[in-house]
């Protein structure tokens, strides 16, 4: 690997885990912000909204996420070597990146931003219900989700050496 490729890995994985901290503090911002808003909602909670059906919405949200974070990571992670992807896989001299740090970079924060949203849910439900153990159930999905998709150098290491060796064999 180039000294060009290592600066442009480090630099973006030092990218990546600053926003991968900034969405787990995200996550605690919103159980704060629950525990301030929680007696306000306790008295005006309408039982008008089917509470179980949007309960059981919001899991089926998650389980899908989950499995669409899941499939695009591993959908970039996965190098062909056929020459119909060989042309979108060679740089071009207009990028300061290589590719394949541009792929794995936007996939990632695609990836923890579907994670995050599963907290999200959690926290419009409570609005809903000022429910804190589905709270904390949402939270606790979206927070090991965000853990299980975390940015890993290893990951962009194998995605580098892999592209290096399929453009080498497509010449």
């Amino acid at each position: 690997m180039e000294q060009k490729e290592e600066e442009a890995i480090k630099k973006v994985m030092r990218k990546l885990w600053i926003v991968w901290a900034s969405m787990l503090v995200f996550l605690a911002m919103h159980i704060v912000v629950c525990y301030h808003l929680a007696e306000n909602l306790k008295t005006r909670s309408s039982q008008a909204v089917p509470l179980v059906m949007v309960k059981n919405i919001f899991y089926g949200l998650t389980v899908g996420s989950l499995l669409l974070a899941n499939f695009l990571k591993k959908l970039v992670l996965r190098v062909k070597t056929d020459h119909s992807r060989q042309a979108s896989i060679n740089p071009t001299p207009v990028r300061q990146q290589p590719p394949f740090v541009t792929g794995y970079f936007t996939t990632v924060i695609v990836s923890l931003a579907i994670s995050v949203s599963i907290g999200l849910y959690g926290y419009v439900f409570f609005f809903f219900s000022a429910d804190f153990p589905t709270l904390y159930t949402f939270m606790a999905i979206s927070a090991a989700a965000l853990f299980y998709f975390r940015p890993k150098i290893e990951e962009l290491k194998k995605l580098a050496a892999a592209m290096e060796s399929a453009h080498g064999a497509g010449e």
